[in-house]
């Protein structure tokens, strides 16, 4: 019969394509095949998530992560146990992390996130993705930024009054995003807090705007393909001829990928 692999590192592959498609990015490269200083921030968020959970949920040590050449990264497993995986115990991890997978592409913000999170996910919200969300790609990617935009978040609200409420004071004033997304955490925190006949927020639409645009988008068939190929690292990348570098993870807001 045929020749099976027998052992595979285990990858991850995490790129912009997928950003794009879910219509993250804000950027002037948004829909381009560029990474500027303003994605990267959306990947290294990825980096650190992934990573955390790499290491703090399954135990994993030996990874190296590498930049793509070009508007992306990969991370390569090698322990044992990572590379004795079969296909079944790889999908089992990525769809365990893959927690936007029920996401309706193209319309981002109006399904919620689940209802009842593994502790783990609330744990990188608040140590990596809000304060990334406020002080990097809020503004870098301007979630508030034109009506398309904030209209979409609004959607995310349940309470119609409310929703109507920050729609008619927001289409007849000019205040910025980051005025629009203050004002937006102040009202939803403080309606969620008020009883409401006839329904209830079951998940916080703040926290479903900042994982919607933060949480890492992954290729799932990369990670769980045996046979999936994949640069290898320290490759000059075709397009780019930029060469497949490691990150090192202990630095990762040093790193430039512009610089490579």
């Amino acid at each position: 019969g045929a020749l099976q692999p027998v052992e595979r590192e285990l990858v991850f592959d995490i790129d912009m394509d997928d950003y794009d498609r879910d219509d993250v990015r804000g950027c002037t490269c948004k829909g381009k095949k560029t990474l500027c200083i303003d994605c990267w921030g959306l990947i290294k968020v990825a980096i650190k998530v992934i990573d955390k959970a790499l290491t703090e949920l399954f135990g994993f040590k030996h990874r190296v992560w590498i930049f793509s050449g070009r508007r992306g990264v990969h991370c390569w497993i090698s322990d044992k146990r990572a590379r004795q995986l079969d296909e079944k115990g790889r999908k089992a991890i990525i769809s365990f992390l893959d927690i936007l997978k029920t996401y309706t592409r193209n319309d981002l913000l109006v399904l919620p996130l689940p209802e009842y999170f593994h502790p783990f996910f609330n744990e990188i919200y608040e140590d990596i993705l809000l304060p990334s969300f406020e002080e990097e790609i809020l503004e870098q990617h301007h979630v508030f930024e034109g009506r398309e935009k904030w209209e979409r978040a609004l959607n995310s609200i349940p309470h119609k009054d409310l929703k109507n409420e920050l729609f008619q004071e927001w289409i007849t004033t000019h205040s910025d995003g980051n005025y629009k997304w203050k004002q937006f955490v102040l009202s939803v925190s403080k309606d969620m807090k008020t009883k409401h006949k006839g329904f209830y927020y079951k998940t916080n639409p703040v926290k479903n705007i900042i994982f919607s645009y933060t949480y890492p988008r992954l290729d799932v068939n990369v990670s769980v393909g045996l046979k999936h190929l994949l640069k290898a690292p320290f490759c000059a990348h075709p397009k780019t001829q930029k060469i497949c570098v490691p990150i090192d993870i202990n630095n990762i807001d040093e790193f430039n990928p512009i610089a490579v």
